[in-house]
């Protein structure tokens, strides 16, 4: 773990942190003493995400100090060798790049109920036109855990009820642009610029129950 204070390749300032603390305090008077970062792994091939921070520390208010925890996930809009404007920069592409910070900002993620739930979001920072951290709420380290097949079934049934709850969703005309539909036929037509289109033109794969 790595002292930010003392790093000069960290993007979050303590101003910046300061109110995060607060938020995820829940205490509006608390000050912050120290932190320090470390750079979690990103598992997955999404190259919006740029990085993934775990920031520990330690805040006081009124006397009396607390240890607080917090993950920073930060999204960025490239070029992908020129494929960008068309691949991350229209809201309506499948993996649009501000996605994610627009779902949040939105707060149509406030009143989920149930099993699948995101994590709480405690600011949404832009810092450019192309960048974007997500301060979102602490769950704790389960990476060296293995999953039982009890436990993937179990996760499987979550998102089943999750999509259930919420067949026949109506966005607002401000929510319907950006929010993702028909997410696998766009990302399987989006593989044509790669050359990589044999699947999305080969029609008998569409007439699958999932397409």
């Amino acid at each position: 773990m790595t002292s930010a204070n003392a790093s000069h390749d960290f993007p979050i300032t303590p101003p910046t942190l300061a109110p995060w603390v607060r938020e995820a305090l829940a205490d509006a008077q608390a000050e912050l003493i120290d932190w320090s970062w470390q750079r979690l792994p990103i598992y997955g091939v999404n190259p919006i995400t740029t990085g993934i921070y775990r920031l520990t520390g330690t805040a006081q208010s009124r006397g009396i100090l607390k240890s607080w925890a917090l993950v920073v996930k930060q999204i960025h809009w490239l070029t992908l060798n020129g494929h960008g404007e068309n691949y991350l920069d229209d809201p309506t592409d499948w993996n649009y790049w501000k996605r994610e910070a627009l779902a949040y900002q939105s707060g149509i993620l406030d009143d989920l109920r149930g099993e699948l739930l995101p994590p709480k979001c405690y600011a949404v920072t832009e810092p450019s036109p192309t960048t974007a951290w997500l301060c979102l709420q602490d769950l704790g380290d389960d990476l060296h855990q293995t999953w039982t097949v009890e436990r993937h079934l179990l996760a499987a049934q979550h998102f089943g009820e999750f999509n259930g709850a919420h067949a026949g969703y109506t966005p607002s005309p401000n929510d319907a642009r950006w929010l993702s539909t028909q997410h696998l036929r766009k990302w399987l037509a989006s593989l044509n610029d790669w050359g990589m289109n044999h699947t999305a033109s080969d029609a008998n794969f569409w007439s699958t129950r999932f397409a």
